[in-house]
């Protein structure tokens, strides 16, 4: 009968068990703050999880079949310093309301991960969103298209880090700035931060819809102009 099951900043499990599918009706499971680094597969067979709320815990990897919750509406992965990549399939949560961070994988399979895609069908997502990787080079824009990110008119807040780590791979500078027009935020957004970007100013740059807009933080952009009207 259980629902609810809590172990925040539980600091000496590092892994919950097989059986945990047992629990067929848990629909909340707070791991924030926790020392756990690992879930099982079988967690995916929690057919009636809403959510799933891993910040700033020690996970390292997730399942692969994530995609299999189909009723998971919170999964929370801000601050989650050991986790790498998010597992291919997050496309299939349809029903997912917040995802605080999205890795891009390499579009040539080099790093594991989602394709940019995948960010297509969640058009439900509310609240702050943070996307890694999608830099010119590693990202196709014909992919990043597709996203239609601008029409996520319930993100109030969007980080766009272009750099991986230590890739440094980069395509040409058209490549650059055609990923981050791609890339318009909603205009709703109240905060915008660009990160790692080489290319110039996308058109959406200086568009006066965004009257929500509250911060603007741009890191090592030296071709974006820092004086938004």
């Amino acid at each position: 009968w259980l629902r609810v099951l809590s172990l925040r900043a539980c600091q000496n499990i590092h892994e919950l068990p097989k059986s945990i599918e047992d629990l067929s009706l848990l629909k909340y499971i707070d791991l924030s703050y926790a020392k756990v680094r690992r879930m099982p597969s079988s967690i995916v067979r929690l057919c009636n999880l809403q959510t799933l709320d891993l910040s700033h815990s020690d996970i390292e990897e997730l399942p692969k079949e994530m995609g299999e919750l189909c009723n998971l509406r919170y999964l929370g992965l801000k601050g989650t310093k050991c986790l790498e990549f998010v597992v291919e399939g997050l496309g299939k949560l349809t029903n997912l309301r917040t995802l605080h961070w999205f890795m891009v994988c390499d579009d040539k399979g080099k790093t594991r991960g989602c394709n940019i895609i995948e960010l297509k069908d969640l058009n439900k997502l509310k609240g702050e969103l943070s996307i890694e990787g999608s830099r010119g080079g590693r990202v196709k824009v014909i992919d990043t298209k597709k996203v239609h990110l601008k029409q996520r008119h319930e993100l109030n807040g969007v980080d766009l880090y272009f750099k991986v780590g230590d890739d440094d791979r980069v395509g040409s500078a058209s490549e650059e700035r055609g990923l981050l027009e791609a890339l318009e935020p909603p205009h709703g957004t109240e905060r915008l931060a660009i990160c790692d970007y080489e290319g110039d100013r996308p058109v959406w740059y200086l568009d006066t819809n965004y009257v929500d807009l509250r911060t603007l933080c741009l890191e090592r952009c030296p071709l974006l102009a820092t004086d938004r009207n």
